[in-house]
């Protein structure tokens, strides 16, 4: 897969500079100049296609960021098995075990929560999909840590409205308490990315197994191939 991207980078560069030389005109020279050095032997020099020029050379990093372009032909042919095969194989796997991993790093972290979070995720936390990732979130208010002086979220309520408000809060008891529920709101954000990439899997994994796909270099990366 590797020599494929490499090979269309290559091309896509070759024709770039072929098209850059087909912009100039050629530089006409003064007879006088010409008839200078009377027995000065004139070497015509081969014709060199650009692509073979360019061939043996290393992907410079300019090219391989312009073959990650949006812009950019570079197209890589899969079939639908290929990809199912991917799916299955590499991309589930992995996703399982990290899905695994970062919800047992929340529920530590929940542990040392204080009181449980009671607000649904935001949409957009799972890339506009609406899904239940089985983890609520704490509010803002609900991770910051108000000293006994700090009148900064109620400068227009009394004194008697504002405990009655701060009541009404789920707020943190201590720092650690505000430090455990904001790193567990990052994980239950992390688990909602995760989710949406097991959801576009299956997704990839319901395409016709004899139909081909083409697949751009950031797909191909994303697809881990």
């Amino acid at each position: 897969m590797a020599n494929e991207i490499e090979k269309a980078i290559k091309e896509h560069r070759a024709n770039c500079m072929a098209h850059m030389a087909s912009q100039f005109e050629p530089v006409q020279q003064d007879e006088e100049d010409v008839n200078k050095g009377e027995e000065a032997e004139v070497e015509k020099s081969e014709d060199i296609n650009p692509f073979d020029a360019y061939k043996e050379e290393e992907v410079e990093k300019s090219d391989i960021m312009s073959a990650l372009s949006y812009e950019n032909p570079v197209k890589v042919s899969k079939t639908g098995r290929e990809l199912k095969e991917q799916v299955q194989n590499v991309l589930l796997p992995e996703l399982n075990a990290e899905l695994a991993a970062k919800k047992a790093e929340a529920d530590n972290y929940l542990k040392e929560c204080g009181n449980a979070p009671t607000k649904d995720c935001p949409e957009y936390w799972c890339g506009g999909i609406k899904m239940d990732p089985g983890y609520k979130m704490y509010d803002w208010d609900e991770t910051y840590l108000r000293e006994s002086n700090d009148q900064r979220l109620y400068p227009t309520l009394s004194a008697s409205d504002s405990e009655e408000q701060k009541a009404r809060i789920n707020a943190p008891e201590n720092k650690e308490q505000a430090f455990n529920r904001t790193k567990y709101n990052e994980c239950v954000q992390y688990i909602c990315n995760i989710l949406v990439d097991i959801k576009a899997c299956e997704i990839i994994s319901n395409m016709a197994d004899d139909k081909t796909y083409e697949l751009t270099p950031k797909q191909i990366i994303a697809l881990k191939f």
